[in-house]
């Protein structure tokens, strides 16, 4: 049966373009040459037949299916339409793009009832920081790098006493938050990203593809401290469009993080870049995008016997 399929991408670095590079270390640039470009993706899938290609395969023998190859760098390619959920001002449609790709703007969700614990503090919190005219630096790990989140949060409290700013930590979970926080610093478990980063000075974030999309939304600088996949080249990105600096995490310590705040914090520039974007970014709408897309595939499947469960 001829079932059309759609494949979603995150962010930029999986479409695998040689005519607009994606940076997969720290240490790499947006502005690689072609010819870098191009080994550095022989590699890579050379990489992937072996990391990936084989535990697959034998999966796939013992539900008696063919072997395949190149399952990461194919994924995008096989379906009938490719659809790339981040913003046009991130990265725009590149020549080698997937056939039948588009770039469809970001798609967010960032609230439930259950996280809304503690929001009467937070907001408290906050409010008292507008007050004085003081907004927080807002420190996040995501959903998945926070796991692991080690001394990122107490590194943060300290950074923030020597740049003399307070700060919002979004911890994750209870045993990432700091012991005796001072007033200017306030911690909690979950808070919405589009209510509270546009409260902040700054977001300090690892550059995954979700923090990344919110944090353009906020209209506030950055600070990307990318620890793995997509962040390094997200990091690179933002960096480029002039919205925030990067600081690798081999060298990321309590003051390099504190002059980082300190450097953002006077980057008129910076501040001026962040509020300009804000506006075209949030006035995509992925998820309409690529739905009214997902729902313009059904015409590929006129003529054809209709697929249902159990047949």
């Amino acid at each position: 049966y001829a079932i059309p399929t759609a494949t979603i991408v995150l962010s930029p670095a999986f479409f695998f373009s040689r005519q607009d590079p994606a940076a997969y270390r720290s240490w790499e640039s947006l502005h690689a040459p072609p010819w870098l470009s191009e080994l550095k993706l022989q590699v890579a899938r050379r990489a992937m037949r072996w990391f990936m290609d084989r535990p697959l395969n034998r999966i796939r023998r013992e539900l008696g299916m063919a072997a395949g190859r190149d399952f990461l760098f194919g994924e995008v390619k096989d379906g009938n339409i490719a659809l790339g959920l981040w913003s046009k001002h991130l990265r725009g449609p590149a020549a080698d793009d997937p056939p039948r790709s588009a770039v469809c703007g970001y798609s967010s969700f960032d609230r439930s009832p259950e996280d809304e614990l503690g929001r009467e503090e937070l907001d408290a919190f906050l409010t008292r920081c507008e007050a004085a005219g003081t907004p927080p630096a807002i420190f996040t790990l995501g959903t998945s790098v926070v796991q692991h989140a080690g001394d990122f949060y107490p590194m943060a409290v300290r950074a923030c006493t020597r740049a003399k700013m307070p700060a919002l930590l979004l911890v994750g979970k209870a045993e990432n938050i700091p012991k005796g926080l001072p007033p200017s610093m306030h911690a909690c478990i979950y808070a919405p990203f589009s209510q509270v980063l546009h409260r902040g000075s700054v977001t300090v974030h690892h550059a995954g593809a979700g923090t990344t999309a919110q944090t353009l939304r906020s209209g506030k600088p950055s600070i990307a401290i990318p620890f793995a996949n997509d962040e390094f080249d997200n990091a690179a990105r933002i960096e480029r469009l002039g919205t925030s600096l990067t600081i690798r995490k081999s060298v990321l310590q309590e003051q390099s993080l504190a002059d980082a705040l300190v450097r953002v914090g006077q980057d008129r520039e910076m501040h001026m870049r962040a509020g300009i974007l804000r506006g075209p970014v949030c006035v995509e709408n992925g998820a309409e995008t690529a739905a009214d897309r997902i729902e313009a595939l059904a015409p590929v499947t006129s003529g054809v016997e209709a697929w249902h469960p159990g047949t």
